[in-house]
């Protein structure tokens, strides 16, 4: 059995913190079976649940109640459901996490809450895939380019006097890939023979992304964006030190854009600090940052970008398990009393409803918190 696994079973308290973590609640049925089984038994098991999709909840639950359209009661209740009952507790949990890093909001695309549940379950069914896939099928989506506003951008027109849309070009970079300063694979600032931060790209680079993300429009709950060849800027581009050739198509574009960023270094130890803070912890230690940024870069398989690996070495770190964080310049002795995390309240909430073994009063859920007014958070808000 893996030594984690024997800390586990020696440790019992470890597995309901662990479960925390990764699931939506602890509940006693998981607590006995990784007594009996190990973590990894677990986590494989979650792995190959099938996804538990929003969508078409939403939409006979809005056909049931006769409403012209989904609202967000429907859709809060349906996201409810989910977290407090879907077997796959782990996957839901990361799908949660991806939704406040790859970020659409209802208050920034008009309350199209149907939209927004099929942007829900695309990162549901990406949520323990390849990080390349679940990047390229976000850029695609319909709702996230009304939110970036990519959908709809078009290439250069001089005579109109419009240009290509830098939104999602911009917030690619700063928000889902590389952040805008460089960092090693610990998560420390490079800095220049000055001793400043190294900037990760410029406007130049922004310019140039938006220009090779023009011609993409349409899309709709099933489908993604389809390129409109002649809106797509086919001129060569320069972005962040690559070359991408004059007569590419979109599609071709596109693809070299999201393996620049795939591959870009700051990408791994980027993506590590943000899930460590959505997982675990507000103030990792670098090795714990590298060790997940070396997971993200090699699965053990020589597969990049593996979420199921990421994830598990973001949940299973030593760190983890003996509960410690950074210090600052405290000194190590405080390691153990600056370990953790303010849980946020929709999790305290799934916590209790799940402990208590919660369940709807009729045939569907809905919105029992009013997770918005007297939480202030609710799921693709804000």
């Amino acid at each position: 059995m893996p030594a984690l696994d024997v800390l586990y079973q020696e440790q019992p308290k470890q597995i309901s913190a662990f479960l925390y973590r990764s699931t939506f609640g602890t509940v006693s049925e998981d607590i006995t079976f990784i007594e009996q089984t190990g973590i990894s038994r677990w986590f494989e098991d979650q792995y190959e649940l099938p996804p538990s999709l929003h969508l078409p909840i939403v939409q006979r639950v809005t056909k049931q109640l006769n409403l012209k359209k989904t609202n967000s009661q429907v859709r809060i209740g349906t996201w409810l459901q989910h977290a407090i009952t879907a077997p796959d507790q782990l996957r839901q949990r990361m799908a949660y996490a991806l939704s406040q890093h790859f970020v659409v909001s209802s208050v920034g695309v008009g309350g199209r809450h149907e939209d927004l549940s099929a942007y829900y379950d695309l990162l549901v069914t990406h949520a323990l895939g390849n990080y390349r896939d679940l990047l390229k099928a976000v850029t695609l989506n319909p709702i996230m380019g009304r939110y970036l506003t990519l959908r709809g951008s078009r290439k250069e027109n001089l005579e109109d006097n419009t240009f290509p849309d830098e939104n999602y070009a911009r917030e690619v970079m700063q928000l889902f890939t590389i952040g805008l300063w460089e960092i090693t694979d610990k998560g420390n600032p490079k800095l220049d023979d000055m001793g400043n931060p190294i900037a990760t790209y410029n406007q130049d680079d922004v310019e140039n992304m938006a220009r090779a993300l023009t011609g993409w429009n349409g899309g709709d709950l099933y489908q993604p964006m389809q390129a409109q060849e002649q809106f797509h800027d086919t001129d060569e581009k320069y972005i962040l030190g690559h070359s991408l050739p004059a007569g590419q198509t979109a599609e071709q574009d596109l693809d070299s854009v999201v393996d620049i960023l795939f591959h870009h270094k700051n990408t791994p130890a980027f993506f590590a600090i943000a899930m460590i803070k959505r997982f675990v912890m507000s103030n990792p230690r670098s090795g714990y940052i590298k060790r997940v940024s070396n997971a993200f870069k090699d699965n053990g398989h020589g597969v990049r970008g593996d979420l199921k690996a990421t994830l598990y070495a973001v949940l299973t770190d030593p760190d983890v398990t003996k509960q410690l964080g950074d210090t600052g310049n405290q000194g190590k002795r405080l390691r153990k009393y600056h370990f953790g995390l303010i849980t946020e309240p929709l999790i305290v909430a799934t916590n209790l409803a799940r402990a208590l073994k919660m369940k709807p009063a009729g045939d569907y859920w809905n919105n029992w918190i009013h997770a918005l007014d007297d939480f202030g958070q609710a799921p693709l808000f804000r």
